[in-house]
C-alpha cells in the first residue's frame, strides 16, 4: 500500500489535485492514473467538461481502503520454511544476491 503521507495536506483553498499532482502523490505514472480513471477505479471528478480533479479527502479514503492480497505479501521466515526446498533457495538468492556465487560452488 502506498503511504498516505505521500499525499499533500489538504488546504482550505486546495481541495483537489490535478492529474499530474495526483500521479506524483501516488507514485504512479500519468498513464497508469489515466487507465484507473477510465476503469473508474480511483475517485475523481470533472469540474466542467474538461477539468479532471482528484479530491484529496477521497483519495485518502481510497488509499486507506486498499489492501494487499495475501498471495502478494512478503514471505516471512515461517512461510519460507514451509516452501519446497528449491523455491526457498531461489527466494533466498533473490533476497541476497551476494549468496548467488556461493550457491554454485
Amino acid at each position: 500500500m502506498i503511504a498516505p503521507s505521500r499525499l499533500p495536506e489538504p488546504q482550505p483553498y486546495r481541495l483537489a489535485l490535478r492529474a499530474d499532482e495526483a500521479a506524483d502523490a501516488l507514485g504512479i505514472s500519468a498513464r497508469t492514473l489515466a487507465a484507473m480513471v477510465a476503469d473508474n477505479t480511483i475517485p475523481h471528478v470533472y469540474i466542467g467538461t474538461r477539468n479532471l480533479r482528484f479530491p484529496v479527502a477521497a483519495l485518502q479514503r481510497w488509499l486507506d481502503s486498499q489492501t494487499m492480497p495475501a498471495e502478494i505479501g512478503v514471505v516471512g521466515p515461517q512461510q519460507q520454511a514451509d516452501l519446497p526446498h528449491d523455491l526457498a533457495g531461489v527466494m533466498g538468492l533473490a533476497a541476497n544476491p551476494a549468496a548467488k556465487g556461493r550457491a554454485r560452488q
